[in-house]
């Protein structure tokens, strides 16, 4: 089930309100975006809009099988689920890359995730998640994004190069700040704040890699091994 959707065509949603987007099965989703076309990109913006009620993503962006590569802009939107076990905020997947800023995520199982070619996400508000974002691909930006209750990992790096992770606030309860699974080098983990966690930076010890300094209060383990 899908609110709005858009297959290899370019557009802009802007002050739309998309509600109670409910399969029953986790797979209603406010806003598809999809690119199939291998020969011609496409860009879409969605903007100022409400994404409220939905138990699957409330944007899904991402391409088909050999498609070119596509720019999405996610910005100033306010986006909230039906409940933090659920379905996700914001997915940006495959041959897809672009902009996710100045978004307020509520009330998901993850808040965004970032497993597309390189994407900035920035300047974001993401509570009440078990996950607030997790990146799985190379090449992104985490950036001045202020996180807020988060029960399980508040940002989660996967096993990829050229990661920045910056100047973000974590407050996240008795979880992890961060979680670096960095199997490779050149990441950048640096002026990060951690508030309220158990431990803030879970990391491997993988060399090659900046994980200081960052900021911790009221924080069990500042830096631990993973787990």
């Amino acid at each position: 089930m899908v609110g709005m959707y858009y297959l290899s065509s370019s557009g802009t949603i802007n002050h739309v309100a998309v509600r109670n987007v409910i399969s029953g099965g986790f797979c209603g989703d406010a806003i598809w975006a999809e690119n199939d076309n291998s020969t011609s990109s496409s860009t879409v913006t969605v903007q100022n809009s409400t994404l409220n009620g939905f138990d699957g993503v409330g944007a899904n962006v991402l391409s088909g099988p050999g498609a070119v590569n596509s720019v999405i802009n996610i910005q100033s939107n306010s986006i909230a689920g039906t409940s933090r076990t659920d379905g996700a905020g914001i997915v940006i997947f495959q041959a897809v890359g672009g902009t996710v800023s100045g978004n307020t995520v509520d009330n998901v199982s993850t808040g965004i995730v970032l497993q597309g070619t390189p994407s900035t996400a920035k300047s974001n508000r993401v509570s009440n998640t078990n996950g607030a974002v997790v990146v799985a691909s190379a090449g992104n930006t985490v950036q001045s994004n202020t996180i807020f209750n988060s029960s399980g990992i508040a940002v989660q790096v996967l096993a990829n190069t050229n990661q920045i992770v910056s100047n973000s606030f974590f407050s996240v309860g008795t979880g992890i700040g961060l979680f670096c699974n960095l199997a490779t080098s050149g990441n950048i983990v640096t002026g990060n704040t951690v508030n309220n966690a158990g431990t803030g930076i879970q990391n491997n010890g993988i060399t090659g890699n900046t994980v200081a300094p960052n900021s911790y209060f009221n924080t069990t383990t500042a830096v631990g091994p993973c787990i």
